[in-house]
């Protein structure tokens, strides 16, 4: 298969960027100099000639990998490591239960790979000790033992010192650039990188992508922008293809994207980014800008037929280590497992009508990755997405051990940042209240709630810090921020009138000064409040939100909402035996009207068989059927509602939930006013 069919297979991109120098054609200026006339029978010789000594390159790397690997003095490993290395190396995914030898995959882990063909690859958390060398993501030198590295840099001087020669010859060369740029960034020779992509003249798409490239593994804030240039320019045969983010969503909802057209996946590709956005204090979305370093990553080394560790033939292979960089990058470590496994693996895969491509390695990941992207349901309907949307770190109870943990977290996509950690707050309790000409939004969040990460969003608060609530309207929209004092008792509590109408909400807590922890804690969610005061309909009443709050002393309850806001309880976990206090508005109930409340207490789990069984025969507590109060306000005289157009009427009560069994409840308000239909406010509280 010639190189030209090969990168016109399954990916648009290549056929765009690198055909057109396979061919000899004419690429015209990204600055709009000239074209470059080249003749087709000298620039193929030429690039023949620099194939070789790139294949010859990569030869010697792989040798010095292999022997790195096989060195004596490489420290002893765990059999329970090794075992699980075997597994994750194989990765049985292809109806043998995924059990290879003594250890099992954890249960529900799914493989990527492309089928019929039987390769697939098992990303995972680091396995055993973190790599001596260093993170390979890094620099893929730090898998080489320190004496290969030395030679290793040596030969890569050389080739690189053929590529510039050969480049000098054929400037206008979409390929050469793209190979002379990959092992600058290798060599990190960054000021020889940044020349490379400042001095480009093949076309205006590839130089952009090959500059966010290089500012991207720089570490450098730029990328994004020249990767936003770059999808500006690429013609619009290649666009859907590039823009593409279907490795990036899980099945069944993948399925559902591809079904869409080109112009609808660009609309969900805009909004998936805008939602992975790790921070929309600024311009700069970190995420996208990894996933584009991603792609022009994968284009750079498939347009050989294999790099220094993988090959990228047949095309099920390509494919399946596609969507594999594209879902988590470059790993911080591929452990080779030796010759027997790699003979092994050969045997399994040829018994299955597959193409051997050893050697065959472990793709493992430090666990300092964060999973930015957004369940596809909050990317079809941001402005109703609840914060559950978001998993950027392990859940409570799940971990990162491969090995020991009995329920191992492991996220669709990740990646790693260099900037300061980013943890996950809880959701805690939000509310909305109802105002003439905008709506007041409540939000109170312990710092402490359940999460594997409590102790280090603990960590940011003190009397310094500061919350903030960001508030977005859309993609590339600007932004409102709004910050406030963070913390009372290491509780996050936000109070902000805001426009009605939808919105994406924001909240950062950060530790301020110079001995502050460094780190932000984030909560993320989609804001659909409902409308203004001035637009309640006549003759009718609403209700808010509930509220949860600490109950104080009996008969000291807090009169409005100012008094509330304080008190908001930030978790809607709860304990046994405690008193709930509940606080609400009511909205359009006029002087001289009365009006009956009845708050109501009922488990969100239907009871089993033997529990009801037993509540009817009076030997279980009926507490399970629920509980309610009904009351009802006299006649309301002048004073007693807020002076307003609309009339807001404020109520607490104390919930007391003694003899309640542990598990969810639901408290239910409904108010009910002469003449009028009722309304109703619901909110869930576990009792654990």
């Amino acid at each position: 298969m010639d190189m030209g069919t090969v990168l016109t297979t399954r990916i648009g991109i290549a056929a765009v960027v690198v055909l057109a120098s396979l061919t000899g054609a004419t690429v015209a200026s990204a600055a709009g100099a000239r074209p470059v006339q080249r003749t087709s029978r000298d620039s193929l010789q030429l690039r023949k000639q620099v194939q070789d000594d790139i294949a010859r390159f990569l030869r010697q790397w792989r040798s010095a990998w292999l022997l790195s690997a096989s060195r004596k003095d490489v420290a002893p490993v765990y059999v329970e490591v090794a075992a699980a290395r075997r597994t994750y190396t194989h990765c049985h995914v292809v109806g043998d239960g995924g059990e290879e030898g003594e250890w099992r995959m954890r249960a529900g882990y799914d493989g990527i790979t492309t089928p019929p063909n039987a390769f697939a690859k098992c990303p995972t958390w680091l396995i055993g000790e973190p790599p001596s060398g260093g993170d390979e993501a890094d620099g893929i030198d730090n898998a080489l033992a320190p004496e290969q590295r030395v030679i290793v840099r040596a030969a890569r001087d050389t080739l690189l010192g053929v590529l510039d020669r050969a480049r000098a010859q054929l400037p206008g060369d979409a390929w050469l650039v793209g190979q002379l740029v990959r092992f600058r960034v290798d060599q990190h020779d960054w000021d020889a990188a940044f020349n490379a992509v400042d001095t480009c003249v093949v076309d205006a798409f590839w130089c952009a992508a090959l500059r966010g490239y290089v500012y991207a593994r720089a570490g450098r804030p730029e990328a994004d922008a020249h990767f936003v240039a770059a999808t500006a320019a690429i013609p619009r045969a290649a666009r859907c293809d590039w823009l593409d983010i279907s490795p990036l969503i899980a099945q069944p909802e993948r399925a559902q994207y591809l079904a869409q057209s080109c112009a609808a996946r660009e609309q969900l590709f805009a909004t998936f980014w805008w939602l992975a956005d790790r921070s929309w204090r600024d311009a700069v979305n970190e995420r996208r800008a990894e996933h584009f370093a991603r792609r022009v990553l994968i284009l750079l080394r498939s347009a050989l037929p294999d790099d220094e560790k993988q090959l990228w033939y047949p095309l099920e292979v390509r494919s399946t280590l596609t969507e594999w960089l594209i879902r988590y990058g470059w790993p911080t470590t591929g452990v080779w497992g030796g010759g027997a496994v790699d003979v092994g693996h050969d045997t399994y895969l040829r018994l299955r009508q597959t193409e051997a491509v050893a050697p065959y390695t472990t793709a493992e990941y430090s666990p300092d990755r964060l999973q930015l992207s957004a369940a596809f349901s909050a990317v079809l309907d941001p402005y109703h997405a609840t914060a559950s949307a978001w998993q950027l770190n392990a859940p409570p109870g799940a971990g990162y051990n491969v090995v020991s943990q009995d329920r191992m977290w492991w996220p669709h996509e990740h990646a790693r940042y260099g900037t300061a950690p980013l943890y996950q707050l809880a959701s805690g309790q939000s509310a909305v209240l109802r105002r003439q000409q905008d709506v007041r939004l409540l939000i109170a969040i312990d710092g402490g709630a359940q999460s594997d990460n409590s102790a280090d969003i603990l960590g940011l608060m003190s009397d310094s810090s500061r919350a903030t609530l960001i508030t977005s309207e859309g993609a590339d929209e600007p932004v409102a921020m709004y910050e406030q004092p963070a913390t009372r008792l290491a509780r996050v509590v936000i109070d902000q009138p805001l426009t009605s109408r939808p919105l994406m909400l924001d909240v950062e807590l950060a530790a301020v000064g110079a001995r502050a922890p460094r780190g932000t804690a984030r909560l993320r969610q989609g804001f659909t409040p409902p409308p203004p005061l001035r637009e309640l309909a006549p003759h009718t009443i609403d209700i808010s939100d509930p509220i949860f709050f600490e109950a104080g002393e009996p008969g000291a309850l807090p009169s409005d909402a100012d008094a509330v806001a304080p008190l908001m309880l930030g978790s809607l976990d709860v304990s046994p035996e405690s008193r709930l206090g509940v606080f609400w508005e009511t909205y359009g109930v006029a002087v001289g009207d009365s009006i009956q409340f009845t708050v109501t207490v009922t488990p969100t789990e239907r009871p089993g068989l033997l529990r009801r069984v037993g509540s009817a025969l009076r030997v279980v507590s009926s507490a399970m059927n629920g509980v309610a109060v009904t009351w009802t306000d006299p006649r309301l005289r002048d004073g007693a509602t807020a002076t307003s157009a609309v009339p807001i009427l404020p109520r607490a009560i104390i919930v007391s939930l003694a003899g309640l069994p542990r598990g969810g409840y639901q408290v239910e308000i409904t108010a009910t006013s002469k003449g009028r239909p009722a309304v109703r406010s619901q909110r869930d509280v576990m009792i654990r």
